[in-house]
C-alpha cells in the first residue's frame, strides 16, 4: 500500500522536527532521509537501538528505571524550551543508544510551520499513555503539559513492571497507583507524590517538563546522611565588648526581676490590707438585698472588685461595682485607684463612673496610711449615694412618669453657675440620641419622652458627668478642672481636644468596647483596635508629638463620655 499524502506530510514533520532538535542531546539521531510527495515515496535512515524497555529488563532496580526516565525528560525539556513538543510518549518510542536514553518517532511532534495540521476531534497519542485534553480536543490543546502526563505513565509502567498503566488520574489513596504495591524500594512515595501530580486531569495543574526532570534528579541524589560539622562561628573579635555588654545586660535583667519581685511583694501586702474593705462593701450590698454579690482579690491590678446587682420591672439588671486598682510602679511612688460604677445591663448597656479618686505615695510611708484610711472613708460615704442610684434605676415609679412630661435639664458648676454652651446627650434604653447644647441659663427643655433616659454632660475646663433622669428637673453639676475638656462621642471618628487626630469608639454585641485611632498613638502603639473597659485611662500621642490622656466615665450603646487631659 502506498502511503497517503498525509502520512507523507507527517513523515516529513517528523523529519523536520528531528533536524531541528538534532543538536539537543537525548534525541535519535537521523543519518539520511528522503520524501518524494509526487511519487509517495519515502525513507529515514537511523542507527540500530533497542527499545528503552528491553534495555532496562526485567531486574531494573528503580534508580536504573528513574535515571532512564530523567534523561528522557531532560530531552524533552530542551524541546520544550524551542516550543516543540512530542505528543507521542510511551515506552515503545524511547530506545537506548551507546549507554545514553533517546526519544524517538517524531511522527506528532508539534512545533512552529508544521505541514500536517491536525483536525478537529482528532485523537492524539498513544491511547494508554494518553492526557485527557488530547482525546477530544487535540487541536487546541498544549502538547508540553500531555508529554509531562505520558512521561509520567511511562515511569510507572517501567517501575512496576505492569504491561500497560492504569488509567486516568493517579492518587497515592488507591492502592493499586501506588509504587510500593509492585516494588519493595526506598522512597517510592516522593516517586508517587511526582506521578500523581503529573497525572492530574487539569494540565494547568501538572509540574511542568522542567520542575519533573528537576525531581527526578533530587530523587537520584538525595541529601547525604552523615554527620554535619558543628556549626562554628568566631566572634573572637568583639569578644570584649560582648562581654561587657552582656554583663551590663545581665545586671540589668537582675534588677528588674528583683524590682518585679519587690512589686509583686508590695501589691499583695496592699491587696490583704485592702481586703477588709473589699469584705465588708460585700456584705453591705448583700445585706441591701443585692444579687450575685462577691468580691475579688487580683494578681494583675492588685487590686479589689466587688459587685451585686438587682433586678429592674422590666427584667434589666442595675449593678453597682467598686474597683480598687494598685499599681506597685515604685518609681519611686505607688499608685491607687478607685472608682464606683453603675451599670444597665442590657443591650446596649450603660455603664457610669459615678465616682472614681486617685492616690500616689512612697511605699511603707505615713502617706499610705493616710491614703489607705482616706479611702475607706471615701468609699463608706459614696456607697450609699450609689446603691440609692441603683435602687432608684431598679425600683423608682417616677422614673417612668418622667418620660411622659416636658422636662429640663440643667449644667452648672460646684457653685450652682449655669454653664452655657455645654454639650449634652440624653440617650434612652433602646439606644435613641438627643444632643442639645445648653441656653444661657446652662438649660435643655424638651418634651420627647425617652424611656429610662440617662444624661451626658462635657464642656470644656470641666470634668463630664452622666446622670439618670428621674424627674422633670434634672441637674448635672460639674466639676472645674483648667486642664480637662469633657468629650461626647457617638458613631465615627471624633476630634481630640489638644490633638490632631481623631478618635474612633465600637461597642460590639459582645458588650466590649475598643477604639481606633486616625493620626493618634494609643497606649504607646496598641495594636488597634485597643480593648478598653469603663474607667481606663487611654494615654494618646498625636503625630505632631502633642500628648493626652482620655478617661472612660461613662458608656451607653455607641455613645462615650470622656475626660481628655492635655
Amino acid at each position: 500500500m502506498r502511503p497517503t499524502r498525509k502520512s507523507l506530510q507527517r513523515f516529513t514533520d517528523e523529519i523536520e522536527a528531528m533536524r531541528r532538535c538534532s543538536d539537543i542531546r537525548g534525541v535519535f539521531p537521523v543519518l539520511d532521509a528522503s520524501v518524494d510527495i509526487q511519487n509517495r515515496t519515502a525513507w529515514l535512515v537511523m542507527p540500530i537501538a533497542r527499545s528503552l524497555t528491553d534495555s532496562l529488563g526485567s531486574s531494573a532496580t528503580l534508580v536504573n528505571v528513574v535515571a532512564a526516565v530523567k534523561d528522557i525528560a531532560v530531552t524533552l525539556r530542551d524541546m520544550h524550551a524551542r516550543k516543540i513538543s512530542h505528543r507521542d510518549i510511551k515506552p515503545d518510542n524511547l530506545f537506548a543508544l551507546d549507554g545514553g536514553y533517546y526519544v524517538g518517532d517524531f511522527g506528532l511532534a508539534l512545533f512552529a510551520d508544521k505541514t500536517a495540521e491536525t483536525t478537529t476531534k482528532e485523537r492524539i497519542g498513544p491511547i494508554h499513555y494518553i492526557a485527557p485534553e488530547m482525546l477530544n480536543e487535540a487541536k487546541d490543546a498544549d502538547g508540553k503539559p500531555a508529554d509531562v502526563f505520558s512521561l509520567a505513565k511511562t515511569l510507572w509502567v517501567l517501575a512496576t513492571g505492569q504491561r500497560y498503566p492504569l488509567p486516568g488520574a493517579y492518587t497515592a489513596d488507591v492502592d493499586a497507583f501506588r509504587l510500593d504495591e509492585y516494588v519493595v524500594e526506598d522512597r517510592t512515595a516522593q516517586l508517587d507524590k511526582l506521578i500523581c501530580a503529573a497525572t492530574q486531569f487539569d494540565p494547568a495543574l501538572r509540574p511542568s517538563m522542567a520542575a519533573f526532570a528537576e525531581n527526578l534528579a533530587a530523587w537520584l541524589s538525595p541529601p547525604g546522611s552523615a554527620p554535619r560539622p558543628a556549626i562554628s562561628i568566631n566572634v573572637e573579635a568583639f569578644a570584649a565588648k560582648l562581654g561587657a555588654r552582656m554583663a551590663a545586660y545581665e545586671a540589668r535583667t537582675a534588677r528588674e526581676q528583683s524590682l518585679n519581685e519587690r512589686r509583686m511583694a508590695v501589691g499583695a501586702r496592699l491587696r490583704e490590707r485592702l481586703r477588709p474593705l473589699g469584705e465588708e462593701v460585700a456584705e453591705a450590698l448583700t445585706a441591701a438585698r443585692f444579687m450575685s454579690v462577691h468580691a475579688t482579690w487580683q494578681n494583675i491590678h492588685w487590686g479589689v472588685e466587688a459587685s451585686g446587682s438587682i433586678p429592674s420591672d422590666n427584667g434589666v439588671w442595675i449593678a453597682i461595682k467598686l474597683i480598687i486598682h494598685i499599681n506597685p510602679a515604685l518609681d519611686p511612688d505607688i499608685y491607687l485607684v478607685a472608682r464606683l460604677e453603675l451599670q444597665r445591663i442590657t443591650t446596649p448597656s450603660t455603664g457610669v463612673m459615678i465616682w472614681d479618686k486617685r492616690w500616689s505615695f512612697l511605699e511603707g510611708s505615713s502617706v499610705e496610711d493616710h491614703a489607705l484610711s482616706e479611702l475607706n472613708d471615701v468609699v463608706r460615704q459614696e456607697l450609699g449615694g450609689a446603691v440609692t442610684l441603683a435602687m432608684t434605676m431598679a425600683l423608682d415609679p417616677n422614673r417612668s412618669k418622667a418620660n411622659e412630661e416636658t422636662y429640663q435639664v440643667r449644667v452648672q458648676d460646684q457653685q450652682g453657675l449655669s454653664i452655657s454652651g455645654a454639650d449634652l446627650v440624653i440617650a434612652s434604653s433602646e439606644g435613641a440620641y438627643l444632643r442639645f447644647v445648653s441656653d444661657s441659663s446652662g438649660t435643655i427643655r424638651t418634651g420627647l419622652a425617652l424611656p429610662a433616659q440617662i444624661a451626658f454632660a462635657a464642656s470644656r475646663g470641666f470634668k463630664s458627668q452622666a446622670v439618670l433622669i428621674n424627674g422633670t428637673e434634672v441637674v448635672l453639676s460639674l466639676t472645674a478642672d483648667a486642664a480637662t475638656t469633657g468629650v461626647i462621642c457617638q458613631r465615627g471618628w471624633t476630634a481630640i481636644p489638644g490633638l490632631l487626630g481623631k478618635l474612633s469608639f465600637i461597642h460590639d454585641a459582645q458588650d466590649r468596647t475598643y477604639v481606633y485611632g486616625e493620626n493618634v498613638v494609643i497606649n504607646g502603639g496598641a495594636v488597634h483596635p485597643v480593648h478598653f473597659v469603663l474607667g481606663d485611662t487611654l494615654r494618646l500621642v498625636g503625630t505632631d508629638g502633642r500628648e493626652a490622656s482620655a478617661t472612660v466615665c461613662a458608656i451607653h450603646g455607641s455613645c462615650f463620655l470622656l475626660d481628655v487631659t492635655s
